[in-house]
């Protein structure tokens, strides 16, 4: 007998949920249904603001480092740029000074038989040619 009772209660509980679940359905797509519609909307809008807000403060410090290093090479770029002149300026004096000497048409086995002034000739010569060397192997501090 107890059989038939817990026989009869399942198909009660059966067809309670048959015709309950579509109306549980039916009642989420009113006013609960939007209630919880919205409450997930604004949710996971906050939640992407959050992750927004952590990705542009990385991409701002990305920019003030790239700002630095642009600050830091722009700096070097005038260093450059007057290496340059300076280095352009030596190497043109060296070859008028050659040139000079060369057309002097002075030739000795000796430096004892130059005279004096193309014994200065020489020194500017040499000391030019000692600058321009420097130049060429300085490096750009930044």
């Amino acid at each position: 007998m107890a059989w038939v009772l817990f026989y009869f209660l399942w198909i009660i509980a059966v067809v309670i949920f048959k015709v309950a679940c579509p109306l549980l359905f039916l009642a989420l797509a009113g006013p609960v249904g939007w209630g919880i519609g919205l409450v997930s909307l604004v949710g996971g809008g906050y939640l992407m603001r959050q992750k927004n807000e952590k990705f542009a403060k990385e991409a701002n410090n990305a920019k003030v480092e790239v700002g630095k290093e642009i600050g830091v090479l722009k700096a070097s770029l005038i260093d450059i740029n007057g290496m340059n002149l300076e280095i352009n300026t030596h190497s043109s004096g060296v070859l008028k000074q050659l040139k000079i000497l060369q057309e002097s048409g002075e030739s000795s086995a000796s430096c004892s038989d130059f005279s004096q002034d193309k014994k200065n000739q020489l020194m500017a010569l040499m000391n030019n040619v000692n600058s321009l060397s420097n130049l060429l192997v300085k490096n750009v501090q930044r």
